[in-house]
């Protein structure tokens, strides 16, 4: 039986739900050294229908956002971008924690266009509560 699989990334939409749940502590501990490349759905959703389109092909290049940054990183941009300040804790995550986390990027893999900014930007924050 002919068959694809098309891994992806996380979701913007995803960080952005994790982050919305924080907007109201004083405190954000956040793995520094963690890099994660999240997309946002509708540059996947693209990428699944050509693949689509493309045949059964097994397994396809990763799918992944623009960015590569740390946790960090995106945190202090959802910040800016919702108008919140709050403190980040950079914490480093050991060796053997960022192994079990997974890869979290696709350096390789096909790349969606919107950045997180972008992304942020045409959203609105989810009602925590």
């Amino acid at each position: 039986m002919p068959w694809s699989i098309v891994p992806a990334a996380g979701f913007y939409w995803l960080l952005a739900r994790m982050f919305d749940t924080m907007a109201q502590r004083r405190l954000w501990p956040l793995p520094a050294n963690l890099d994660i490349q999240p997309c946002d759905t509708a540059d996947f959703a693209g990428y699944v229908i050509a693949c689509l389109n493309d045949g059964p092909r097994g397994v396809r290049s990763d799918f992944g956002g623009p960015e590569i940054r740390s946790v960090v990183e995106f945190a202090r941009q959802y910040q800016a971008v919702r108008d919140i300040r709050r403190r980040i804790l950079p914490l480093h995550m050991p060796a053997r924690m960022l192994r079990a986390a997974g890869r979290q990027t696709c350096q390789d893999g096909r790349r969606g266009a919107t950045t997180w900014s972008e992304w942020l930007g045409r959203t609105r924050p989810a009602r925590v509560g």
